[in-house]
């Protein structure tokens, strides 16, 4: 009888994969139960019918309280959505302390209040959840419901770009390039930089340009500035357009070719 009971406890810790977790769970899900659904995949119907028969009977297990919130949520019914977060993020779940900060943040589901949101994007982000670090950041640097402050900003910026969010890591650049809440690094400025162009922030590409360009915390690289002004300047950044056209045509980093000049200079 002991043998079998403690099995029967065990069963229920480690929760086997549910319907739920299939239709519902997050790409970034903390307990990778399966391969999660991007939220315009979810098939909202379906996925409540399941959740809310996984939260009876798992009514201690905070991801089916999540799932259940995203499934309402991609309904439309935003206010059970943010009720079904909250429920899980009190068990800790990071995510949903995520999804309750943006709620907050942008007043869908609840009333806004960025002070709210703030305290949920600390939750989450001192578990690690890599864009509530982010969103934590963009609170300090603006002053939303929090007291503005370049420093935290940067060192929760910095802790989500070594977690790969290209933002914060354009962010974390320009923090060091302009030695804005932290000490100016041309070096780490042109690091970061590199590590968001190359994920396709065009920011970062523009000012990865400007830095092989005029060789701060990097040889003067007048070919990869080009390189990157264009890559820019191809996802519609207008000062890359314009700093493309000038490069062709003063022949810096690449052959001279006015016709194309002009074409961007004119797009600019």
């Amino acid at each position: 009888v002991v043998t079998l009971f403690s099995l029967h406890v065990r069963a229920v810790q480690n929760v086997s994969v549910h319907l739920c977790d299939k239709l519902a769970a997050h790409p970034s899900e903390q307990t990778s139960v399966t391969v999660g659904k991007i939220f315009d995949k979810i098939d909202a119907d379906a996925a409540i019918t399941a959740c809310v028969d996984a939260v009876k009977s798992y009514p201690d297990v905070a991801r089916f309280q999540f799932q259940l919130g995203r499934a309402y949520d991609k309904k439309g019914q935003s206010v059970t959505g943010v009720q079904w977060y909250r429920e899980s993020a009190r068990h800790g779940h990071t995510i949903a302390q995520y999804n309750i900060g943006i709620a907050y943040t942008f007043g869908t589901g609840v009333e806004q209040d960025y002070t709210e949101g703030v305290y949920w994007f600390q939750q989450s982000a001192e578990q690690g959840f890599s864009l509530a670090q982010y969103q934590l950041a963009n609170a300090y640097l603006y002053g939303e419901g929090v007291k503005k402050s370049y420093v935290k900003a940067a060192i929760w910026n910095k802790k989500a770009a070594e977690q790969g969010i290209s933002v914060a890591q354009f962010n974390i650049g320009y923090a060091y390039h302009q030695g804005e809440g932290i000490e100016q690094n041309y070096v780490e400025a042109a690091k970061w930089y590199k590590k968001a162009a190359e994920q396709g922030e065009a920011g970062a590409q523009f000012n990865l340009a400007q830095i092989y360009y005029y060789g701060e915390g990097i040889e003067q690289d007048y070919t990869r500035a080009f390189e990157w002004f264009h890559r820019a300047a191809k996802q519609g950044d207008v000062n890359g357009m314009t700093n493309l056209g000038m490069m062709l045509l003063e022949a810096k980093g690449t052959n001279k070719n006015v016709l194309e000049a002009i074409s961007w200079l004119n797009k600019a």
